[in-house]
């Protein structure tokens, strides 16, 4: 098998695209080099899958984020108002012992565990 390149392929980029390309291919002997390992790598099916299972984690991410967010700030005002509540006697201390503190304790297990199904699957996507 001949390995001398002689087919040329012509592909237009603005001008933004070509300098992230020739940024990127800085460490390469050329720009073609550079190009040709990108494609090699992102025709290996490992890869499309990774980045397929890294968009899907980014988009997991994104939403679970802000709903992890609401729930801990609601959370934390619940909490808080309880407290003064209670120090201003309008709660007593046997309330919040039998009452808030039950589902307090469970609504944070709830997150971390929320969070841990999170770092595990991160974990996976960084692995695989």
């Amino acid at each position: 098998m001949d390995n001398k390149r002689t087919k040329v392929v012509l592909v237009k980029f603005t001008q933004d695209e070509f300098d992230n390309i020739k940024e990127k291919s800085a460490s390469y002997r050329s720009m073609s080099q550079y190009i040709r390992s990108a494609i090699n790598e992102y025709s290996y099916s490992g890869v499309k899958e990774k980045l397929d299972s890294i968009n899907q984690l980014s988009k997991y991410l994104e939403e679970y984020h802000s709903v992890l967010f609401h729930a801990a700030a609601n959370f934390n005002q619940t909490v808080k108002r309880s407290n003064e509540l209670m120090h201003a006697g309008l709660l007593t201390a046997s309330y919040i012992k039998e009452q808030i503190m039950p589902i307090a304790t469970e609504t944070s297990k709830a997150i971390i565990d929320l969070r841990a199904s999170i770092n595990k699957y991160i974990q996976k996507v960084i692995k695989d």
